[in-house]
C-alpha cells in the first residue's frame, strides 16, 4: 500500500464546510452519527456494502470521527499497468467540535494513520492519500480544519479494482478505529 500525506491549509488548498448543502440540489450533509440508518440515503453506499460498512463504523460511538462527504468513481487508467482504477474520497472531522479547531490534532492523526497503513501488507495496487484542509463549521460560523481521505485501487478488470479497493478501505477503517482508541486512552491518562 502506498500512503501520502499532505497539507492543503493555504489559500490555494481546497476548502470544505460542515454541515453543507448544495444549492439547487437535494443533497446535503447527513449526520450518520446521529442517524446511522441514513447511510441508506447515500446512493453509493446502497450499491457498495464495503462503503456502507465503513461509513457506519467510522460514524459509530466507537469512533471519534464523523464523515461529512463521500464520493466514489471508476475510471479507465490506460497509462498504468492497472487498466481500471476505482476510487473513493471521504471528508471527515472529529466528532468533538473543539478538536476541529486545532491543526495539530489533524497533523498527529494523519501521521499516525500513515504509520499504521504503511505497516499493512496490502497490495501496491492500493493507494491512500491523506490531507488536511481548511473547513468552515457553519453552526458556529468559524474556520477550523478537516481531513480528506482518498482510497484508490487498480486492477486489470473492474471487479479486481473494486475488490482491492474494499480491502484498502477495510485497512483504513481499522486504522481509524484503532486511532480512536489510542486517542481516548491518551486523553484518559491526562485526566
Amino acid at each position: 500500500m502506498r500512503v501520502q500525506v499532505r497539507s492543503e491549509v493555504d489559500e490555494a488548498g481546497e476548502k470544505f464546510e460542515i454541515p453543507w448543502k448544495k444549492p439547487a440540489e437535494e443533497t446535503s450533509f447527513l449526520d450518520l452519527r446521529a442517524n446511522p440508518g441514513a447511510v441508506e440515503n447515500i446512493e453509493a453506499a446502497r450499491e457498495n456494502r464495503a462503503l456502507a460498512n465503513f461509513l457506519v463504523a467510522v460514524n459509530s460511538g466507537d469512533s471519534l470521527f464523523l464523515t461529512a462527504r463521500v464520493k466514489v468513481w471508476l475510471e479507465d487508467h490506460p497509462a498504468d499497468d492497472q487498466a481500471i482504477l476505482f476510487s473513493g474520497r471521504f471528508v471527515f472531522a472529529f466528532a468533538e467540535p473543539a478538536m476541529n479547531f486545532r491543526q495539530d490534532s489533524f497533523t498527529r492523526l494523519l501521521s499516525r494513520l500513515q504509520g499504521l497503513l504503511l505497516d499493512t501488507e496490502a497490495s501496491e495496487a492500493i493507494r491512500v492519500g491523506l490531507a488536511i484542509h481548511l473547513c468552515r463549521y457553519a453552526e458556529v460560523s468559524r474556520w477550523g480544519f478537516c481531513a480528506s481521505l482518498l482510497v484508490q485501487a487498480g486492477g486489470s478488470a473492474e471487479e479486481q479494482a473494486r475488490l482491492r479497493w474494499a480491502l484498502g478501505l477495510a485497512h483504513v477503517q481499522k486504522a481509524l478505529l484503532f486511532s480512536s482508541r489510542v486517542l481516548r486512552q491518551e486523553r484518559a491518562s491526562r485526566s
